[in-house]
């Protein structure tokens, strides 16, 4: 964990906080009901460190990284000068490591732990199912709603014209996939994991606080939204050292010891991680995002409880 700084006596959820990037404050992202009050500052042209520091409101102890498209290292330009200044004003950066959530780069982060990967070899059983998506986040929706002016500033690229959107992904034996599918780095070649449950877990994560929910859903992607049953567990990283002796079975305690790996790697502070069981129980996790939605769950009981639990009366932490 990071080292604390004593320059706030009490931080909570009713203030204090920026949000950085975000497109729209209508929409339910996590980040937006953790700190209902915070400051927005969206993405525009001309943006740069002095220009984010200058419009920060005085009160400000939290700043968070929440611009949507996948690959976030150019935004604002001059990043990195603002993640010193951040520091020298005694701002905690949320997610400010999280710089590419692209499907490839995850899993080189879990092969890297030695965890279970999802990306297929170019070579295989005919009949092995594989599952064929964008690279990008949700199918690169954030790079292809950006008008071209923000996209021109800031460098960002829209996916190959053949790299499918997320309503196009589908699972197809290899014997059908062509050898362009694995040519294009915009493109990503998943193995399908088997799960015949239909059971998948999203972990919702603000610090050391999880909710743990368990989702049952039919279809190929799995979507939170059209759940037919939801068990939420509330559990946290700090019962890393009992083995999570808390977690409801075993399942959710494989799930727990992976995610309590992979996020402080990945520099997931705040946001959501898909998690597939495969039929042999081990656990994959597909994919980790920072400017997750969730705000529809926090109505459900304790949800919002358990996750905002770890800000009150936490002091500001400079990121290690």
């Amino acid at each position: 964990m990071a080292e604390a700084l004593d320059v706030h006596p009490e931080v909570n959820r009713t203030g204090g906080a920026c949000i950085f990037g975000v497109d729209d404050p209508t929409l339910p992202y996590l980040a937006a009901r953790v700190f209902p009050a915070a400051q927005q500052i969206p993405l525009a042209v001309g943006q740069d460190a002095d220009s984010v520091v200058g419009q920060l409101g005085p009160d400000v102890r939290w700043f968070v990284w929440h611009a949507l498209p996948t690959h976030k290292g150019g935004m604002p330009r001059h990043r990195e000068a603002l993640r010193r200044m951040l520091r020298e004003r005694s701002i905690f950066g949320i997610n400010e490591r999280v710089v590419d959530i692209s499907k490839r780069n995850t899993q080189a982060v879990l092969a890297g732990l030695g965890l279970p990967t999802t990306e297929a070899a170019r070579g295989g059983e005919p009949s092995e199912k594989l599952f064929l998506k964008s690279n990008h986040n949700y199918g690169g929706r954030a790079e292809r709603l950006m008008s071209q002016e923000l996209r021109d500033y800031f460098g960002v690229a829209v996916p190959h014209p053949q790299t499918p959107e997320f309503k196009q992904y589908r699972v197809v034996e290899r014997r059908h996939v062509q050898s362009l599918a694995f040519n294009l780095a915009d493109v990503f070649v998943e193995r399908f994991v088997e799960n015949s449950a239909e059971v998948f877990y999203r972990a919702f994560i603000v610090f050391d606080a999880v909710v743990l929910s368990r989702i049952v859903c039919g279809g190929v992607i799995k979507k939170a939204l059209g759940a037919e049953q939801r068990d939420d567990y509330f559990l946290s990283f700090s019962d890393a050292d009992s083995g999570f002796a808390s977690a409801p079975d075993d399942t959710v305690r494989k799930i727990m010891v992976d995610l309590a790996r992979f996020c402080p790697t990945f520099g997931l502070d705040l946001g959501a991680v898909d998690i597939l069981p495969d039929d042999d129980g081990v656990p994959h996790i597909i994919d980790a995002n920072p400017t997750a939605w969730g705000g529809e769950n926090c109505d459900r009981p304790g949800f919002l409880d358990h996750l905002t639990a770890v800000l009150v009366g936490r002091n500001a932490a400079a990121p290690s």
